[in-house]
């Protein structure tokens, strides 16, 4: 069985971004195919949790070798779509999982790797990302035990909830300035020039 699944969230509407953000064009391609691509460099099966936009995105996955999870009821909250993924990786049992979300265009296989192997190198259940600017969040890992809880998640507040109730049972991982997220189409092409993206 796998030692992790990366669970990628791209359910949610983009409301303020006014496109899926999914299908932004991130180094000639989809964000989320450059997102897929660099997540399967990390060796475990890729999880990808679909619900607004589901169709148009998913017909851009239709080649790639991932678990496609689709989630109706992803008006419930980022919360809702980590249960939907937990519950579809349950059949690889895996002893943890590795949970994104598709507008955070800068991180790189390499930060992933270090952040897995800080978690496999410590006892701590749980691994939060942290930011250059202080605060804690995904990409975020959690061991199996904590996988009946994530899948009982709904609202906003993603598996905030769930770090809260296991402080004692949770680490930080050194700050980063690749944890940059995308809400706005301002903020989309901003991103693109500091990156020199043409």
């Amino acid at each position: 069985m796998p030692k992790m699944v990366s669970l990628l969230l791209a359910a949610g509407h983009s409301s303020r971004m006014g496109q899926p953000k999914a299908l932004l064009e991130w180094n000639q391609q989809p964000l989320i195919l450059h997102q897929i691509k660099m997540l399967q460099t990390l060796g475990y099966p890729v999880a990808v949790v679909l619900g607004a936009h589901g169709r148009i995105i998913g017909a851009q996955l239709k080649d790639q070798q991932i678990l496609s999870v689709s989630h109706p009821n992803y008006d419930a909250g980022m919360g809702s779509s980590i249960a939907a993924g937990i519950l579809a990786i349950r059949h690889l049992q895996p002893e943890a999982v590795l949970i994104l979300a598709v507008d955070q265009p800068l991180l790189t296989s390499t930060y992933l790797k270090e952040l897995i192997d800080y978690y496999q190198k410590n006892q701590a259940g749980i691994v939060q990302s942290v930011s250059t600017e202080g605060w804690k969040g995904i990409p975020v890992i959690f061991s199996e035990r904590y996988f009946d809880v994530l899948e009982g998640l709904v609202g906003d507040d993603g598996a905030k909830p769930v770090v809260k109730q296991h402080l004692d049972d949770s680490l930080a991982f050194t700050p980063s300035n690749q944890l940059t997220d995308i809400d706005t189409y301002t903020e989309y092409q901003e991103l693109k020039k500091t990156t020199h993206q043409s």
